[in-house]
This record gives C-alpha cells, structure tokens and sequence, in this order.
C-alpha cells in the first residue's frame, strides 16, 4: 500500500495493515454511502526550516486522501507548468536546483517572489472553483469533504480591496500543513500566476517550489513589471507577497 510506506513500523499504521480487509471494507461503504467524513489530526509543531503547525491525520484519512488524488491529478497535472517542481513526480528538489543553477549561470538579473503565510491563506471559495475543473463528478463530494473539514492551522486575517470588516473572518481559508491533499492543491492554486509569466510576459526562465518562485531574466525594468502583476493576480487569489523576502537581485550577489 502506497499510503503506509515507510510507515509501517507506525503503531496505527501497523493497526490498520493488522486488519486491512476491515478497514477498507468499512472505507468501501462509507465512501459509496457518501457517509465518509475525515477525522481529527494530530498537531505537531517543528521549529525547522522555520516554526509551523503540522497536522498528521489520521492514517485512515491518507488512505482516503492518496484514492482522491489518484483520480484527480492527471487533470490537476494538465493545469501546471513545467516550471513548477513541489510534490510532483519527475519535478523534486534536486531539478529544480538544477535548472536554477543553470539559469543562474546565463541571466544577469533574479526577482524572488514569496507569498506570505501562504497555505493559512488559500481561499477556499477560490480554491473550490479550480478544483471543479478538475474533479469527475463523482468524486467532488470527497473533495468538498476535505476542504470543508474543521481547519487545524495557524490563523491569517488579511483585508484585500473591496472587503468590509468582517470578510476575512467569514470567507473559510487555509490548508493544513502535511496533508497531501494541501500540497497537490497548492500547486493548482498558484498555476494560473506560473502562466500569466510564461503566456503573458514571455518569461520562461523560472522555478516555483510551492509558493516561492525565482524569476531570472536580462531585464530588470521588466522583472519590475512582472513583479506588479503578479502583485495583483496575487490579490485576487486573496494572498500577499511577502514584503521583505519579495526582491530582485544581481545573480552574482
């Protein structure tokens, strides 16, 4: 099973492999019962690279989670840049340093884009319409459940253009940290900012990692330029750039 490798030395982990066909016979009826409702997580709070609340559901809920993604990534898949490497196969860590050491090496001018509090932020009304797109419809009830579930994350209340007092507070937002659903939606919550660059400004020299792009062009003026767009598509989606990582640079500092 996918979901528990690496894992099996878990002792719940090891609960649910102990008496597999009941558990996923149970899984069976409620999910074609639509009677299926994720549980509570477990909190963990780690202080590297930086402090953040990561929630550990329960192993059932992955099970569950990794059989909503199998039917929906080829379509979320679809919708992303090449330039985007988080939790994707074929797109880890090591080529995305590649390419940005090789984009380095020809490009005298770098912006580095970062969002801030970026998965407290995602806007589950926003987040819901791209995931229509790419959901079959017999499987976003499963989706709704996720993104419906009582939220167990840090708290953000940003104001954006045309909000009164209370929007922040009203508008469901967040994803949970370390849950696989999060990631995979992240990724499709930020592509449509991965092709305003590429389709709109011609830039194709990039990398996103999640929600930190660098951006490395001959132009500064026009990194500038690039940078206010997305300083605004940023706004729609109900997110902002963080004001102090969120700069140009020489390559060579």
């Amino acid at each position: 099973m996918r979901t528990a490798r690496g894992k099996r030395s878990c002792p719940e982990v090891a609960r649910f492999l102990g008496d597999l066909d009941a558990h996923v016979l149970d899984l069976g009826r409620e999910l074609a019962a639509r009677d299926y409702c994720p549980g509570v997580g477990r909190v963990i709070y780690i202080g590297d690279p930086k402090p953040r609340m990561v929630t550990a559901l329960p192993f059932r809920d992955r099970v569950v989670q990794h059989l909503l993604i199998e039917r929906t990534l080829p379509a979320i898949e679809r919708r992303l840049a090449p330039q985007s490497y988080a939790c994707r196969t074929g797109f880890g860590t090591h080529r995305a340093l590649r390419a940005a050491i090789d984009w380095t090496r020809i490009r005298p001018w770098v912006l580095r884009v970062d969002v801030r509090k970026f998965f407290p932020s995602v806007d589950h009304a926003l987040l819901r319409r791209q995931l229509l797109g790419v959901t079959p419809p017999p499987w976003r009830w499963l989706s709704d459940r996720f993104l419906d579930a009582p939220y167990q994350g840090e708290r953000v209340r940003f104001h954006f253009p045309g909000d009164e007092l209370y929007t922040p507070a009203s508008r469901p937002h967040g994803l949970m940290i370390g849950s696989l659903t999060s990631q995979i939606w992240a990724n499709l919550y930020l592509s449509g900012m991965d092709h305003m660059i590429a389709a709109h400004f011609g830039v194709g020299s990039f990398v996103r990692y999640s929600d930190d792009w660098l951006i490395w062009h001959d132009d500064p003026t026009l990194l500038r330029r690039l940078f206010e767009a997305m300083h605004r598509s940023a706004e729609q989606l109900r997110l902002r750039l963080h004001p102090a990582k969120s700069r140009l640079y020489r390559t060579t500092d």
